[in-house]
């Protein structure tokens, strides 16, 4: 059945008066539907280990999607893990933020350049994050673009992937690498003891960031 004859038969059942209940029910879950899709940047998925590819659209995005969150490697060359180490070394950071004011610290890796194209590259060739524009603050200044990385799980998969390759911010990976789940419990309910620890991490890998 098409998008066209489920909004017909929808609008039918909102029309009735018993079915009006079942109408406005059966609409959010095509309006969810909608925005999965959209989500997906012009996929139309079938299962978790199926899609079919519509022209005009990166595989590797698809690919990150399904696969990287699930603790697997990065479909990137030792090239391009080396030179996106570079950048994270020279232009970027790593280190444990907070999202919001309400959550606690989480692993964040941006890079900062005033060079769109580096910041999209970054973005293209990993899947992950997203793209920030910060406004010149003075004249002779430039705007800067800040590709940033802020799920834990998407940090954690990318720094063990580049980890090999990092000369500068390798001390901050570690930490983030061995501690972070240890001091992180699933349902986000933290006792005394594990709450010190981790703003202990946090503070100690902040430290290294401010040398």
């Amino acid at each position: 059945m098409g998008v066209l004859s489920r909004l017909v038969s929808i609008w039918r059942l909102c029309r009735s008066g018993r079915g009006a209940i079942r109408g406005w029910s059966l609409i959010g879950r095509l309006r969810r539907k909608i925005k999965a899709r959209r989500s997906m940047r012009g996929y139309a998925c079938r299962g978790l280990t199926h899609a079919v590819r519509r022209p005009g659209c990166n595989s590797q995005r698809l690919h990150h999607f399904f696969q990287v969150d699930k603790g697997r490697r990065l479909s990137t060359t030792e090239t391009e893990k080396s030179y996106l180490a570079g950048l994270i070394d020279g232009e970027g950071s790593v280190t444990l933020s907070r999202a919001h004011r309400n959550e606690m610290p989480s692993p964040h890796i941006t890079i900062t350049n005033t060079n769109r194209s580096v910041v999209r590259w970054a973005e293209q060739v990993t899947g992950y994050g997203k793209i920030i524009s910060r406004r010149a603050r003075r004249v002779n200044h430039k705007p800067a673009y800040i590709w940033c990385v802020a799920k834990a799980g998407r940090c954690l998969n990318l720094l063990r992937e580049i980890r090999p390759y990092l000369r500068v911010k390798h001390r901050q990976a570690d930490l983030i690498l061995q501690r972070y789940k240890a001091v992180t419990p699933r349902n986000g309910q933290y006792t005394a003891t594990l709450l010190k620890r981790k703003l202990r991490l946090v503070a100690r890998i902040r430290a290294l960031n401010h040398r």
